[in-house]
């Protein structure tokens, strides 16, 4: 199903008005069959330590752009930049474990935003907002980490405040970087009015190298671009 390639709908919605010309309004949207993937439930919450001994795979692989921005041209393949990871849930919290491959690794403090590292996007509101969801600050969860980041985990130099309560930790390895992070379920469940059941997510890779400018490699196209896929990147828990 992912192999299929999107279509362009263009649509026109015609009001017949009483004693005036009909009003005609048009309009443009990707469309695509999307296939809900599942969260399996953990059988012991993962240690967030930026080591993925817990995770026994990583499913979910962006080395095929999904979107990238704001160049697509300035991506050299998947020795470049790419990335792959693993999602997992109890009744604490949503565990996301991702491993990202980048052939130079910029980071470090003096840097201000340009290094590399990793953004998470997350929708929990209840459909049909969740799928149509355009990636404002009141719809989606935002988590941003540089490498050598922490968030929400007190004691550590790097540490930020985490928005909702979430934990991350980002760590720079070898190849690139490697990230976990848990959001907690009382916000997921808040946010559906109830146990939660489904979100929809979304994460992208910063990559600067030492020349030239940045891009982020998004797994899927991002939320509040015109190459938005309604639904895509929605998770069913188990």
């Amino acid at each position: 199903v992912e192999d299929l390639l999107p279509l362009t709908l263009t649509w026109t919605l015609t009001y017949d008005l009483p004693d005036r010309d009909p009003l005609k309004v048009e309009g443009k949207q990707r469309i695509a069959p999307v296939q809900p993937l599942n969260v399996p439930r953990a059988k012991r919450p993962p240690i967030l330590d930026g080591r993925l001994d817990e995770w026994k795979t990583l499913p979910y692989r962006w080395d095929k752009p999904g979107q990238i921005l704001p160049r697509a041209d300035s991506w050299k393949g998947p020795e470049d930049c790419s990335f792959r990871f693993a999602a997992a849930c109890d009744d604490s919290a949503l565990y996301l474990a991702v491993e990202a491959i980048d052939d130079q690794q910029v980071y470090g403090r003096g840097l201000e935003e340009r290094q590399d590292g990793i953004r998470l996007r997350l929708d929990a509101r209840p459909e049909p907002e969740r799928s149509q969801g355009r990636n404002r600050k009141d719809e989606a969860l935002v988590v941003a980490l540089s490498a050598g980041e922490t968030m929400g985990q007190p004691g550590s130099e790097s540490d930020r405040k985490g928005p909702e309560g979430v934990r991350a930790i980002c760590r720079p390895t070898a190849t690139g970087h490697v990230t976990e992070i848990a959001v907690p379920a009382g916000y997921l469940g808040a946010r559906q009015g109830g146990p939660w059941s489904a979100v929809r997510l979304n994460l992208g890779v910063s990559d600067y190298d030492r020349e030239g400018a940045g891009i982020v490699t998004w797994w899927r196209p991002e939320w509040g671009t015109d190459e938005n896929i309604a639904g895509t990147g929605t998770f069913l828990r188990k």
